[in-house]
């Protein structure tokens, strides 16, 4: 078989294994073919569709002046849709009990001022809430806003009204049909706008983190109940330096309480690297810097940012746009790449059991090269892939000694040189593909001796491949 048939069958056979989840640990670069241009650099927002399991991006194309819808499955950029609306959103999310992912957004009208907009995207289209703006809140930008399961209401968080100079400190809930102002004794001080705000599971309340004062970064997190507000932490973890600039929240496991992912700045302002926290009832513990060297925020200025999770992968999707281009990160455990022998091979006519091995590690963005030692010289060959091991004894097939490690899925066809050596490795790209962490694949090389047994097959000894970074 041709090194280029060999290609495409493996690809064929990596893109059907199963996927496996990432934890936490590193950093991982993907490389689609195609997605989003650096153009895509003006006010966009991420957030995951829970019932399509795909993360929806949402931006101004400074290019084209036109909004840009685009979706990720794991794998594959896809542009949904380009047109006039919606505006900027101050906040994206899904909303679980609509199963579509909702925007708010402002529009500047005659006054000047302020108009609120709720939109709502399903994968094919926006639709426009129908939304009481009298009865409702005021027209502001930069609000926080999430989505409270417990009552299954909307929760708006102050803003700024359009050309003042004070902020708004008011706490809205939206039901679906009509907006209701919740009158509490305390709210989020410091003259704050653009803050985040998330819904914690384990204390099942929202919880609100930083914004801007007007003249810095603010740090501090407030717990909201359905009724009143209440200030958990005055300040960030205390190893952080410089300006630090929330991306994306993160709801925690039990153990782990609330994450923040965070952007850290040195003191010229200058972006320096991606770092996650983790905040617990003992205090914040910070995870970062973390990855290996190269990691998604490296020292760029003007550089746009964005992160969801991916629920159906266990990954935190990391988008970034800067004058060097478009780039797609998840962030999850390092999985090592590994080659495992798995028993022993059949002996020949005139040779012991031939060996398979591995070159190198099965890394994803490189290659997969097996290799075959110790066989007959100058005989026929075959190596068998499959995502599916196996363990049977060939003996009654006239080959006692002899197990099948893997199941027959491909065959690829070979010749051994007078060395006893396979004459070309076996070589092909691995995918750059997030769901291929993990995933496991199974090969075993045979070879063609016709005194060795009534078969006239002689087995390597099995190979479990362990794709990884």
């Amino acid at each position: 078989m041709s090194r280029r048939g060999l290609a495409v069958l493996s690809s064929i056979l990596l893109s059907a294994l199963a996927p496996r989840a990432v934890g936490q640990g590193a950093w991982f670069e993907l490389q689609p073919r195609n997605g989003p241009t650096s153009g895509l650099t003006i006010a966009y927002s991420l957030a995951y569709d829970e019932a399509r399991q795909v993360s929806v991006l949402v931006g101004s194309n400074k290019s084209t002046s036109r909004r840009e819808t685009w979706e990720w499955d794991g794998s594959t950029w896809t542009l949904r849709y380009s047109g006039d609306d919606p505006a900027s959103f101050n906040t994206f999310f899904y909303h679980p009990k609509w199963k579509v992912c909702v925007g708010s957004s402002v529009r500047t009208e005659a006054g000047p001022k302020y108009v609120n907009e709720l939109w709502s995207w399903d994968g094919k289209r926006w639709t426009e809430a129908d939304v009481d703006s009298i009865k409702g809140p005021s027209g502001r930008g930069f609000s926080a806003m999430a989505y409270e399961p417990n009552r299954g209401v909307i929760v708006m968080f102050g803003g700024l009204a359009y050309g003042a100079k004070n902020t708004l400190t008011d706490t809205w809930e939206f039901d679906g049909s009509t907006w209701k102002q919740v009158q509490t004794k305390s709210f989020p001080t410091g003259k704050r706008t653009d803050a985040r705000m998330v819904y914690e599971p384990k204390s099942k309340q929202l919880v609100l983190f930083g914004g801007w004062s007007g003249s810095g970064e603010l740090s501090d997190m407030w717990e909201y109940d359905g009724s009143d507000w209440t200030q958990r932490l005055t300040s960030a973890p205390k190893d952080f330096t410089g300006r630090c600039d929330p991306i994306a929240w993160l709801p925690g496991d039990q153990a782990k309480g609330v994450r923040l992912v965070w952007q850290r700045y040195s003191s010229d302002q200058v972006p320096m690297v991606t770092e996650i926290s983790d905040w617990t009832a003992s205090g914040w513990v910070t995870q970062g810097p973390i990855g290996s060297a190269e990691r998604p925020m490296r020292a760029v200025q003007s550089a746009f940012s964005a992160a969801t999770v991916d629920q159906a992968r266990k990954q935190l999707l990391f988008i970034k746009t800067d004058a060097a281009g478009f780039e797609t990160w998840v962030y999850g455990e390092g999985y090592p790449a590994s080659f495992q022998v798995v028993g022993k091979g059949c002996p020949g006519s005139t040779t012991g059991p031939p060996v398979l091995g591995a070159p190198q590690p099965p890394v994803l963005g490189k290659f997969l090269e097996l290799s075959l030692n110790g066989a007959p010289a100058l005989s026929p060959s075959f190596l068998i892939l499959s995502d599916r091991p196996a363990d049977v004894d060939l003996g009654f097939l006239g080959a006692p000694g002899c197990r099948a490690y893997t199941q027959p899925l491909l065959f690829v066809g070979l010749f051994t040189d007078f060395t006893g050596r396979w004459v070309q490795n076996p070589r092909t790209p691995i995918p750059w593909h997030a769901d291929l962490l993990d995933a496991e694949l199974h090969a075993q090389g045979w070879v063609f001796d016709p005194k060795a047994n009534a078969l006239g097959l002689i087995g390597s000894n099995g190979g479990k491949l362990t794709l990884g970074f």
